[in-house]
């Protein structure tokens, strides 16, 4: 007959006989049999507490998913309803601001039809009246005397008339002479550029800046290039770079008054400064994660950055050798905040200018990013393209295909240029007078140098 278990052994973990107890097990650590059972039930409960508590956090994990699933699918039919919504607000816009165009266009096509017409008239008359003239003087031999009968409709008078009303058609808009140069009513416009890879050509041509040497700068934007040019159009030099992880994409540029370029490259999210060869001196913004636009410099020694970083939309202060110092402003509709900073300039009183693009509106700050004052909203929509003159005039471009000026107080003055469907993106002004305007139509590749006679 077997021996009957009558132990366990807790070292070996295994019930034994009393042999076994007396033999090899001898030395080991022994319980009861009821001992050890109630130990594995204790064990086994406490396992099961442990399971049971596991399963209740799985059950309130599942119910907090659950929940979660239904509120993204709540919040998703809500931002799908607004977002068809800001659809059909975008698109009703759209039609309504197409239909205004198409409006204008017609007025002013109608206005100048009939100023045109007006014209024509009047060099019908004056066509009768130099017929009266010739005739007159064939039968003269030659002699024309000037006395009462010569005088008013024929004769003499009316030639000199016609002369003049000649010259005076010649100052009409649109009048275009053999160097490319258009007349327009308050000055003249001359053409630069053309579509093309080539010196002098441009591909979307963006910012704009005079250099010290009052030539003009062009951000060659999709050209990947900045070209220095006369303002007749003829190129002088190219800054470019091949060194960078992207392809250079100038945007911007600002040129200090020693001749040092500062340059936004979209692409690389950077700052790019070189000298006036192409010689690369620094590059910053890269550890602010930059998205800059327009870049001044201020009279005390410090670089401006419109930076357009999503939820950011605001100024960037650097040195002039790119450590950054502070931010200005961010993004809201207060004084001081901004939706879609984009262009900048600074006057003589070193205050900066902010093209405030989304809040239709231009900003002016001290050089601490303290708010001054803001003008425009009342005739401004979308302003991009800004800068000053020597009178501390301001410029601005804006959606609405115009060219504005206001005074240095923010007072509007007038439409310097009106497109008809071209929008002009940026504007940089010479410094010395008559006032002289470049203007950049990226969509059309090429600058506009507008002379004012007034």
């Amino acid at each position: 007959m077997e021996n009957p278990t009558i132990a366990y052994c807790t070292t070996c973990e295994t019930p034994i006989c009393r042999t076994c107890a007396a033999g090899k097990h001898r030395d080991h650590a022994h319980k009861t049999i009821q001992q050890a059972a109630e130990a594995d039930q204790n064990v086994l409960k406490f396992l099961k507490r442990e399971l049971e508590q596991a399963q209740q956090k799985v059950l309130a994990r599942q119910d907090d998913l659950s929940k979660t699933c239904d509120t993204m699918e709540t919040i998703r039919v809500d931002l799908e309803s607004k977002i068809e919504r800001h659809t059909q607000y975008i698109i009703e816009n759209v039609f309504k601001k197409q239909e205004e165009l198409k409006n204008d266009l017609k007025t002013q096509i109608t206005e100048r039809q009939q100023a045109i017409k007006s014209q024509l008239e009047i060099l019908e008359d004056d066509g009768r009246s130099l017929t009266s003239a010739v005739r007159l003087t064939e039968g003269s031999n030659g002699q024309v005397p000037v006395d009462d009968t010569t005088k008013g409709s024929s004769g003499v008078e009316d030639s000199v008339k016609v002369q003049q009303r000649s010259h005076d058609l010649k100052e009409m808009d649109g009048f275009k002479d053999d160097d490319g140069v258009f007349s327009v009513g308050g000055g003249t416009v001359r053409i630069l550029g053309k579509s093309g890879k080539g010196k002098g050509e441009f591909t979307f041509p963006n910012g704009l800046a005079v250099n010290p040497s009052d030539e003009l700068v062009v951000a060659d934007m999709d050209n990947h290039r900045v070209q220095i040019l006369n303002w007749d159009g003829k190129c002088r030099k190219v800054l470019s770079f091949s060194t960078f992880s992207r392809p250079f994409e100038p945007s911007n540029v600002a040129v200090s008054t020693e001749g040092i370029y500062f340059i936004t490259d979209i692409a690389n999210g950077q700052i790019v400064v070189c000298d006036g060869d192409s010689h690369l001196l620094t590059t910053f913004g890269h550890e602010e994660s930059l998205k800059p636009d327009g870049v001044a410099l201020t009279k005390d020694g410090f670089v401006i950055v419109s930076d357009l970083q999503k939820a950011a939309h605001c100024l960037r202060k650097y040195t002039v050798d790119g450590r950054h110092v502070a931010v200005y402003g961010r993004y809201g509709t207060g004084p001081g905040e901004f939706n879609c900073p984009s262009s900048l300039a600074v006057n003589s009183q070193n205050q900066i200018l902010v093209s405030d693009g989304d809040n239709n509106r231009i900003q002016v700050l001290d050089t601490e990013g303290c708010y001054v004052s803001s003008f425009g909203g009342d005739q401004l929509s979308g302003p991009g393209g800004i800068d000053v003159d020597f009178d501390d005039n301001v410029y601005v471009c804006d959606d609405a295909a115009k060219v504005l000026k206001y005074d240095k107080q923010g007072k509007f003055l007038e439409t310097v240029v009106q497109e008809a469907d071209i929008v002009p993106f940026y504007v940089s002004v010479k410094k010395s007078k008559p006032t002289c305007l470049a203007i950049s139509e990226g969509c059309n590749n090429i600058v506009k140098v507008v002379t004012l006679r007034r």
